[in-house]
């Protein structure tokens, strides 16, 4: 008796330590319009956030369909994701911004490919966004206008200067991410189609709180021309259950 419940405990600690290590991850597809001085119907996004300890990686990707061979315009480019997470982003040089891989850089990045840093035209803040975006805390974006307070460069050697990436000068508004297979003017700082963030954060959170603060996440495309959202909380539970409605999926994995 003593041994089974000597093995028992051992095996509570084991899969509490297991859980603690685990990953959490939430993706969302962002397709319904949300306001914007200039919205265009058809956009779309993907976003995959995982949380590992106390890192979050965000990886955002333009989605939009059947602009393959178009030199598209500021409004099909994705600018900003914003939510409301239930901690803060922290100022340490392990945050970054980089191509994804299967990824390429187009226009003036041209040259750039999967794995490429492209920090200097990214910004976070803690506080909150611009626009349509202004109830969120935690934007990402390319957009010097989507900042509140103070904002932040991902890259710590920011304009030659070693740590001091506060308030950066982005290329507002044209840089972010193209739809697959289109192109973009050669002065344009943009990728196709997905770059990864990655933001340490200070603290952890669980899978609830992750899932709460990308339901009700967005995304910009171009500046204030057109927001996203995800589809309303009745479709993502729709999708959990295997509906055939897409929205709001979410894992755990070890």
């Amino acid at each position: 008796m003593l041994r089974n419940q000597v093995l028992a405990a051992a095996a509570c600690v084991a899969a509490l330590a297991c859980a603690a290590r685990a990953d959490i991850t939430a993706e969302a597809d962002y397709t319904v319009l949300a306001g914007g001085s200039a919205p265009i119907a058809g956009l779309s996004a993907h976003g995959k956030f995982t949380v590992s300890g106390t890192t979050l990686t965000v990886e955002l990707s333009n989605t939009t369909p059947g602009q393959a061979g178009n030199q598209v315009g500021a409004g099909y480019i994705l600018a900003s994701v914003g939510l409301t997470l239930p901690v803060d982003f922290v100022n340490t040089m392990s945050n970054s911004a980089k191509i994804t891989a299967g990824s390429v850089g187009i226009g003036a990045w041209s040259a750039l490919g999967a794995g490429a840093d492209v920090g200097t035209a990214w910004l976070w803040t803690n506080l909150f966004g611009g626009d349509e975006m202004i109830s969120l805390k935690h934007i990402i974006s390319t957009s010097q206008g989507q900042g509140g307070g103070d904002t932040f460069s991902f890259d710590w050697d920011y304009h030659g200067n070693p740590g001091n990436n506060k308030n950066p000068n982005v290329n507002s508004p044209w840089g972010g991410m193209a739809p697959p297979g289109s192109t973009v003017n050669n002065n344009v700082e943009a990728v196709r189609n997905s770059i990864t963030f990655v933001l340490e954060l200070n603290g952890g959170m669980t899978q609830l709180q992750l899932d709460q603060a990308v339901a009700g996440s967005m995304v910009e495309f171009g500046s204030d021309g057109t927001y996203l959202v995800i589809p309303a909380p009745g479709a993502a539970l729709l999708a959990t259950l295997g509906l055939g409605f897409v929205g709001f999926t979410r894992r755990r994995r070890l």
